[in-house]
């Protein structure tokens, strides 16, 4: 059985350990200590990682009573433990926010937290429960409140007889002790995770991104240095948005609200000239009784579409127009004055392994070969 050190004190990064057990298993070994402060992957949240001595440790996971240490290398006697204490604060303070948010949220509208998860660079919490946009900004400032007024958060393991009348938040039911988190006047839930001492320690809560999800909500989460990053992207990528609009990260909003209307109607007047240009050329192509085949350059399937039909009349057997090049193969579109095209859609599918689909009067899709062999092919059609 591996005493948990964890359990007792968050804080504690290196220790003195015996070794148990230690067992290879494929290339990489198995190790059990008589106690630990390395967090097992458990409740959603990844695991600790660090080194015992100077070897590296991978994954820790735990099993029965004993914590599994995956190491790169064997092990033996005592030795000199160390977690990557960065890497656990973070977490302790993503786990410890979530905790304030899910006691917020239950609190306001009884929503249960029914997934977690807590990774190196992500959070996303569940609820059963969906939240408007208004709702979702105030349980953020509750939340930061809460941060500000810097409440004990206490982990301890209640007797059975208290327990009994504890009211606590839980996903599952559990055997054996429980081990609670409280954090003043916020929430009381069962965990087994470290947690900070302090909600100051926190630094700050923000809600990233949110998305409906099972009929409730899954919201992703930053705090501490997390948010702080994720503030500092996203900063520089509107001090970027604004420069090109020419505009402050105040009202990037509003310019780029015109930009897009201004784009639409850019994007609007490129497509009449666009169809005006095709009927223009197509009245330029001379009329022939045989196949007629075109190739365009930076044609859209619409565009392709459009010049087939612009040709109509031109043509005795089938029109047939390409855009795309060798490497990344070509876009068509075609139709015939007098062949059901559906025939022609079979043929090049096993000639040519064209991907596309159409009607009797036209077929679109790709055709993934070079223009010689296309050109080649569709020549042969009567």
């Amino acid at each position: 059985m591996t005493e948990k050190l964890y359990d007792k004190n968050a804080y504690l990064s290196e220790f003195e350990a015996k070794v148990i057990n230690c067992i290879k298993v494929d290339s990489s070994y198995e190790i059990i200590l008589d106690k630990t402060c390395f967090f097992p992957e458990q409740g959603g949240q990844d695991c600790d990682t660090g080194y015992i001595d100077n070897h590296r440790v991978l994954y820790v996971s735990e099993r029965g009573d004993d914590i599994i240490h995956i190491t790169d290398s064997p092990v033996s006697g005592t030795v000199h433990c160390a977690i990557n204490w960065q890497e656990r604060f973070d977490k302790m303070q993503q786990h410890t926010g979530e905790h304030i948010v899910c006691g917020i949220v239950h609190s306001l509208y009884g929503y249960e937290n029914v997934g977690f998860h807590l990774g190196s660079n992500d959070a996303t919490f569940d609820f059963d429960g969906p939240l408007s946009d208004d709702q979702l900004h105030d349980v953020e400032l509750l939340a930061n409140k809460a941060v500000v007024s810097n409440l004990n958060v206490s982990a301890y393991y209640p007797a059975k007889s208290e327990l009994e009348s504890l009211q606590y938040r839980s996903k599952k039911e559990i055997d054996g002790p429980v081990r609670i988190v409280e954090i003043d006047k916020t929430d009381r839930c069962a965990c087994c995770a470290p947690h900070v001492a302090k909600t100051g320690e926190i630094g700050i809560i923000k809600f990233t991104d949110h998305q409906s999800y099972k009929g409730g909500i899954r919201i992703h989460l930053a705090c501490g240095m997390r948010a702080l990053d994720d503030y500092c992207k996203k900063q520089y990528n509107l001090q970027a948005i604004a420069k090109e609009l020419s505009c402050t990260p105040y009202n990037a909003d509003v310019f780029f609200k015109k930009f897009a209307e201004d784009a639409a109607k850019l994007k609007q007047t490129i497509g009449h000239l666009k169809r005006e240009l095709i009927i223009l050329r197509a009245k330029c192509i001379p009329k022939t009784d045989s196949n007629l085949i075109i190739f365009e350059d930076d044609a859209d399937s619409n565009t392709l579409r459009l010049t087939v039909n612009a040709l109509e009349g031109k043509y005795g057997g089938i029109c047939a127009v390409f855009s795309g090049n060798d490497s990344d193969g070509y876009k068509f579109a075609a139709a015939s004055a007098k062949t059901d095209m559906n025939s022609i859609a079979d043929i090049i599918r096993t000639d040519l392994s064209a991907r596309c689909g159409g009607d009797r009067h036209m077929i679109q899709g790709s055709i993934n070969t070079d223009r010689k062999t296309i050109q080649a092919r569709f020549e042969k059609f009567i």
